[in-house]
């Protein structure tokens, strides 16, 4: 059979053997691998390698970054040190109870009243509605990253920290510790049993207890609970001498028909005025209740809902009568808180 095989075809078999062989004695040939590398190893190397390095950059990244974007207070450590807010602040202290209200006007929205001699932080003097005594001063008590509050310049003492005797803290003031007393104090620290020393004629008015009494030469000469200023026409304070006296007296409202503070022409029979720009002491027979609680909404037999006076302060007629008798121009008047 051989023989008949031809020549050319018994070649090529004899080189496929060859090949066969060198190849089976290939030092670099190991079984059961190939020389090809797996597709494992390629998807290996190009898919799990990437996705896991992805998810590890997506899951540790992007999420943490954002977290600690937001819980780090980049904003508001701005907002806390920026040039709006005042480089320092002061104090004050009301010399009444205070309105704080949301705008510099008295119309505007009450927030909350501050007590008699309560300290609070200005951040701000700013200008605002004239309420009495042309002053058109108000103090922003709030800080510039809250909604602003404001109180009215003469609600504020601001050269005081605490005095409870007022800003005039040597001028005898009426003591609030004894409710059967109206002799004032001589000291600031509310001595009850003291007088006003010195002779002439001293009149105390108490704008916290609504009380006026009148001394002559250190002795009680009258004491009557009387009507001040309401919270918007506060009634001011300090020391002050009787520049005129009138009997009887007409007063016009200065405020035009429809302001809140309007109000129809009356006439007093005793009017002694203590400081310019319409402030009396006067009787006011149109009143029917007069002492604490006067210089704020209350209930006046007379009148209905009543606020308190414009800033003046109201007595009853008979102890008004005796004390328009008794002082005289110059007479010393001294209104504390």
């Amino acid at each position: 059979m051989f023989k008949m095989i031809p020549k050319s075809c018994s070649v090529g078999m004899l080189a496929l053997v060859l090949t066969t062989v060198l190849a089976a004695c290939s030092p670099s040939a190991t079984p059961g691998t190939s020389a090809v590398p797996p597709r494992s190893a390629k998807f290996s190397h190009s898919a799990v390698p990437d996705t896991s390095a992805k998810l590890s950059h997506n899951a540790a990244s992007s999420p943490s970054v954002t977290l600690s974007a937001s819980a780090t207070p980049s904003p508001s450590a701005t907002q806390s040190t920026s040039s709006i807010t005042p480089a320092t602040t002061s104090t004050g202290v009301t010399l009444d109870s205070a309105s704080v209200r949301t705008a510099t006007s008295a119309s505007a929205p009450v927030d909350h009243v501050d007590p008699s001699n309560t300290t609070v932080t200005i951040y701000a003097t700013v200008s605002g509605q004239i309420i009495s005594d042309s002053n058109s001063t108000w103090y922003r008590v709030s800080s510039f990253n809250a909604s602003p509050l404001y109180i009215y310049g003469r609600d504020l003492s601001t050269g005081s920290s605490g005095n409870t005797s007022g800003s005039n803290s040597v001028v005898p003031v009426v003591s609030t510790n004894n409710s059967n007393s109206s002799v004032p104090s001589g000291s600031t620290n509310n001595d009850s049993t003291s007088v006003p020393s010195g002779a002439g004629k001293i009149i105390v008015v108490s704008i916290s207890q609504e009380e006026l009494d009148a001394y002559d030469n250190g002795q009680l000469f009258i004491s009557t609970p009387v009507a001040t200023g309401q919270p918007a026409l506060r009634t001011p304070t300090g020391t002050y001498h009787f520049l005129a006296k009138y009997s009887p007296y007409n007063f016009i409202s200065p405020w035009p028909f429809g302001s809140p503070f309007y109000y129809a022409p009356v006439t007093a029979n005793y009017a002694m005025e203590w400081r310019g720009g319409g402030y009396f002491l006067h009787d006011a027979p149109w009143r029917g209740y007069f002492g604490k609680g006067a210089n704020y909404w209350h209930y006046d037999p007379k009148m209905g809902q009543d606020p308190g006076t414009h800033g003046c302060i109201d007595v009853p007629t008979p102890a008004m009568a005796q004390i328009f008798s008794w002082a005289t121009t110059g007479t010393t008047i001294q209104i504390n808180p």
